[in-house]
């Protein structure tokens, strides 16, 4: 499992928890407590990481998923996107964005190292291009990114329709 993977999920609990989600995790809760008093640095993110490692499983977006299921419980959302049609996908992903300011976790196909694999995103913005936002934000490299729609869709079915929210 990639560092990136970890520190998107970590980064997805953390903006979960303060969206008003419950973590049934006390070491979870505190990592991000002590974000939230002493600030976002890059200790204060790799002690999050640390906490949330061992409910990421190998990795995968059905061992994600789980671990997600069993941390956050009733207030997990599996299959946000509805992928029955492109025109259904994007109106579920807007829908799923309107009035949340947790983002949604969504695998997409991306080239790594060893070829193309599946990985997580966080979905923050649909009102024009969609706009992940940086998967670690403890670090001063920003690494958000914009696709267009048609390319995201197709980024997200190649990936296995995958998407969970809080």
């Amino acid at each position: 499992m990639s560092a990136l993977t970890s520190y998107t999920v970590s980064t997805f609990l953390l903006m979960a928890r303060r969206d008003g989600a419950t973590i049934s995790d006390a070491a979870i809760n505190a990592a991000i407590d002590r974000i939230g008093s002493e600030g976002t640095t890059e200790d204060t993110g790799n002690a999050l990481v640390a906490a949330v490692a061992g409910h990421l499983g190998d990795g995968s977006a059905d061992a994600i998923a789980a671990g997600l299921s069993g941390l956050l419980g009733g207030s997990l959302k599996q299959g946000v996107i509805d992928g029955s049609s492109r025109e259904a996908a994007a109106a579920s992903l807007r829908r799923a964005r309107f009035g949340s300011q947790a983002p949604l976790l969504v695998w997409l196909l991306e080239q790594t190292g060893g070829g193309l694999s599946a990985q997580p995103v966080l979905v923050e913005d649909t009102s024009g291009p969609v706009t992940t936002i940086d998967p670690n934000p403890f670090n001063d490299i920003d690494e958000a990114r914009s696709f267009h729609m048609e390319d995201f869709l197709t980024r997200f079915e190649l990936a296995g329709s995958r998407s969970v929210g809080a």
